[in-house]
């Protein structure tokens, strides 16, 4: 890139200026004492309330050297696959370097925050990849064409957060909260087995991640405890979600729908494309991976809404009518399905539709904990559907 040296520490730089002086190739600028360089100018790191940092250093460079945000990464000792620059001020001095180049020092101030991983398809492809779960052309099971239908509802499990005993009164880690994944579906399974099931329902998503990219922030970058490295997380929750499907599809059809959370809206939508790749051949399986932020189904003359509610507010009550006008017209039964508040409430019947807000299983940790959002059942949902109504709610504890 032209660069003829560029050093960590202003003695490393400095020196480099002594050499060419005693070389007699340069003089010394004008107003710059180089005998004092070294103990006069002090680099510096200032950790902003955003979560950027500003640094401040002596680089050095050659003439006609572009200054762009990639050089100004490398210069500083900044990897640029997880930084990038939000601002920079520079203050130069430079001199005629034997051979007709000049010799330029910079000032440079430089203002970095956190880059953002960005999914790619061939990513997620790798992921499935190292999973070992084979596709095969499955035919379809011979299911019951009448009976119920099955809601499987795992609201805001937040697998990968941390919590301790000493800080937050709770335990919780990744390997925690997928224990905690596959004992909700071994419960609802015992607990349904009676039943005769034409479908199952699995809304997923919804914040079953509790950070959306490497450094263990959710979607906005809001800063998480979290407990394993993302890809280890990535890794083993898309596996764990794809042997739920497995499970599930051996009592019923399942269909998995897209749900963003305010969390884990990258990461849950793409292991949901994950799995409709990993399962397009299976005739037992369907994936809707749709990024639409609200969910409707009609189940026999029931109207389910399935959304996360934390963007909508009280709009949500008009929104199902307005969404789905023609669906909403055939049912006889409307209800919406809601998160976001890790607790259990019916908090309204309005214009002939039921507001239900669902439960957590995930524990608090230590910001939960400190606000004092404590008390609240640690479980999951799950809601049998007959063609007539809502029949039953089942309760998965953990």
């Amino acid at each position: 890139m032209g660069v003829v040296e560029h050093r960590d520490t202003i003695r490393k730089g400095s020196k480099l200026f002594y050499e060419y002086l005693n070389a007699g190739w340069i003089k010394e600028p004008d107003g710059i004492d180089l005998d004092s360089l070294e103990n006069s100018y002090k680099p510096s790191e200032e950790y902003n309330r955003d979560g950027s940092i500003t640094y401040d250093k002596l680089i050095t460079i050659c003439e006609n050297q572009d200054m762009t945000p990639e050089f100004l990464l490398e210069a500083h000792g900044l990897d640029k696959d997880k930084w990038e620059v939000v601002w920079y001020k520079n203050n130069y001095w430079h001199s005629q370097v034997k051979g007709g180049k000049r010799l330029v020092m910079y000032q440079n101030k430089i203002t970095v925050k956190p880059k953002i991983l960005k999914f790619s398809p061939d990513w997620v492809k790798e992921t499935l990849e190292n999973l070992n779960l084979s596709s095969p052309y499955v035919k379809r099971k011979n299911y019951k064409t009448i009976g119920k239908t099955l809601e499987v509802n795992i609201a805001d499990a937040h697998i990968n957060k941390l919590a301790c005993i000493n800080e937050s009164n709770n335990e919780y880690s990744l390997d925690i909260g997928i224990n905690n994944l596959h004992s909700i579906i071994e419960d609802a399974i015992q607990k349904t087995k009676y039943y005769d099931f034409k479908k199952i329902i699995f809304p997923f998503g919804q914040d079953i991640a509790n950070i959306d990219n490497i450094f263990g922030t959710t979607t906005k970058g809001t800063p998480q405890d979290w407990d394993k490295k993302y890809p280890d997380m990535y890794q083993r929750l898309l596996e764990a979600s794809i042997q739920i499907v497995y499970k599930l599809s051996d009592i019923a059809p399942v269909e998995v729908i897209y749900v963003g959370g305010n969390h884990d809206k990258l990461t849950s939508f793409t292991m949901t494309m994950g799995m409709y790749w990993h399962f397009l051949n299976n005739k037992n399986v369907e994936v809707d991976y749709s990024f639409k932020r609200r969910k409707y189904r009609l189940i026999g003359n029931n109207l389910l809404g399935l959304g996360h509610g934390e963007e909508e507010k009280k709009r949500i009550y008009y929104c199902m009518q307005n969404d789905v006008p023609d669906l909403w017209g055939r049912a006889k039964y409307r209800e919406f399905h809601l998160s976001h508040l890790h607790s259990e409430k019916l908090i309204d019947e309005l214009n002939g539709t039921i507001f239900r807000w669902l439960s957590s299983p995930s524990p608090n940790d230590t910001w939960t904990y400190n606000s004092g959002f404590v008390g609240a059942q640690k479980k999951a949902q799950c809601f049998i559907w007959d063609d007539e109504g809502l029949e039953a709610i089942i309760n998965c504890y953990v």
